[in-house]
């Protein structure tokens, strides 16, 4: 077992209206490792708030950005070993959006449609998943439901040994 560590900084873009301070711009930043440097994350969430003349929240729109990487197995010669450069960095590119309605004064997200692209060092991997949630409030704001589905491709190069000889040959 090792650790991962996160990191969380945050700042909150304020605008007097109407006499009070309402937020009209958050942003969060998320950054993890792994002791020894094996996993990494960043990512950082905006949401914009946006009020009405008299003051109160009339809407909001979020999105998120970030990556991730993993050191994965490659075991290159097949000898089921860890041998000097055989790990190698599977990378992800995350992108989302957030929709939000106000229900009781406050903005809920009532969709989030996060995509996520991933590839190996040497494009030996490679995977493009979107994730769709559609959330629903009851009349009192709570949260009474979430429906979803996942969509994507994803492939990899994989041993073709047409001429039966066990090796790797160029283009096989």
């Amino acid at each position: 077992m090792i650790w991962q560590d996160t990191t969380i900084t945050g700042t909150n873009t304020y605008r007097v209206i109407q006499g009070q301070a309402q937020v009209i711009l958050s942003v969060t930043r998320n950054v993890s490792s792994t002791a020894g440097g094996t996993q990494r994350s960043d990512t950082t969430t905006t949401v914009n708030y946006t009020y009405d003349g008299n003051g109160v929240l009339s809407g909001a729109t979020g999105d998120v950005r970030g990556t991730s990487g993993s050191q994965v197995f490659n075991d290159a010669n097949r000898n089921n070993v860890v041998d000097a450069g055989e790990m190698i960095w599977q990378d992800t590119t995350i992108t989302g959006t957030n929709t939000y309605r106000v229900i009781q004064g406050q903005a809920q997200v009532i969709l989030s449609v996060t995509r996520n692209v991933s590839s190996t060092a040497g494009g030996t991997q490679r995977s493009d998943t979107t994730t769709t949630v559609n959330y629903t409030y009851d009349g009192n704001g709570v949260l009474s439901g979430a429906t979803g589905d996942v969509r994507g491709t994803s492939g990899s190069q994989v041993f073709n040994d047409a001429n039966r000889n066990n090796v790797v040959d160029a283009g096989r």
